[in-house]
């Protein structure tokens, strides 16, 4: 009982007594008010490390209160780091108006979700696209292999849009796989550096809002079974440059997401934070038009991606 405790301290200084049992009395009563200050600050955020802390000084010494009982109900009831655990974070997050830490935890909330259900989210089942047999059924011949090819990388051109865009971006469309072909070097550039088709790529996108979804989903068929190491590189050159300029509709965004995070480390790291930087930074993306330069910058590393929102992770 800490009013016991506090009265016997009380005695202990009033009296100056300085035997053992005394001194560690008045140590175990500064412990716990330093435990009721932590235990108040760990409340107002719920960081995992600080109600950890909280939780083990309260139980080396026997005490308890209401913040205590809620962080044990916390961990024991509701798991530490799962949905609930994350959302109830959230949730204080919101409360305290903090922004950043909203964010980080809606990307952990995210990161739980995917492990759990990430499978749903194939490209087969991603709503901007029309679909392999629609795809295929607008070309009088071969359709059967057209099909089995709809998302799958091709030297071919395509005979018309993958998304369910207006007919009239259809030439639009067909352009565009060209000249991801090019860039990719699945194709040879007649005229010119293959850059160049890359940076036409960038000003559609950049230009076109229309456009975004087939761009990166024309991308992900030319990065689906790919041979080619120069391609696969290039591919995701490209992915990183449209990441760095413009973002998917928020159709796409779960699917990309997950294709993304499907990827080997190298690839997938920082294609997911250019990604996470056009969905939550309000600074992200390119406000003017493209250059070769910025490319360039983009690629080697000298423009880095806008990450304020992650500087920590979520606690």
């Amino acid at each position: 009982d800490i009013n016991k405790l506090e009265a016997v301290c009380e005695i202990i200084e009033r009296e100056q007594y300085e035997t053992d049992k005394c001194m560690l009395a008045l140590k175990m009563r500064d412990r716990i008010h330093a435990i009721i200050r932590e235990s108040e600050k760990a409340i107002a955020t719920l960081e995992t490390n600080h109600m950890e802390a909280c939780l083990f000084a309260a139980q080396e010494l026997g005490y308890n209160n209401q913040y205590i009982e809620y962080f044990q109900y916390m961990f024991e009831t509701l798991g530490k780091d799962t949905d609930k655990f994350v959302q109830e974070q959230l949730r204080q997050a919101v409360r305290t108006q903090d922004l950043k830490r909203q964010t980080r935890l809606n990307i952990k909330l995210k990161d739980i979700f995917f492990d759990k259900m990430g499978s749903q989210f194939g490209m087969h089942n991603c709503p901007v696209l029309k679909g392999a047999d629609e795809w295929a059924k607008e070309k009088l011949f071969g359709r059967d292999k057209l099909k089995e090819g709809y998302l799958i990388w091709s030297t071919e051109p395509i005979h018309s849009q993958l998304t369910t865009i207006d007919k009239k971006f259809k030439k639009d469309a067909q352009d565009l796989f060209n000249k991801i072909q090019i860039y990719m070097m699945d194709k040879p550039v007649e005229v010119g550096n293959p850059d160049n088709a890359g940076l036409e790529i960038l000003l559609k996108g950049h230009s076109e809002q229309e456009l975004r979804n087939e761009i990166y989903c024309q991308l992900i068929k030319q990065l689906t079974n790919n041979p080619k190491n120069q391609s696969i590189t290039r591919g995701w050159n490209a992915m990183i440059l449209c990441l760095y300029t413009f973002p998917p509709s928020q159709e796409l965004e779960n699917y990309l997401e997950v294709f993304i995070r499907n990827q080997p480390q190298e690839r997938r790291d920082r294609c997911l934070i250019a990604l996470q930087s056009l969905m939550y930074s309000k600074n992200s993306g390119s406000k003017r038009p493209p250059t070769l330069q910025d490319m360039t910058d983009i690629l080697n590393g000298s423009r880095p991606v806008r990450r304020d929102f992650l500087e920590e992770p979520p606690e």
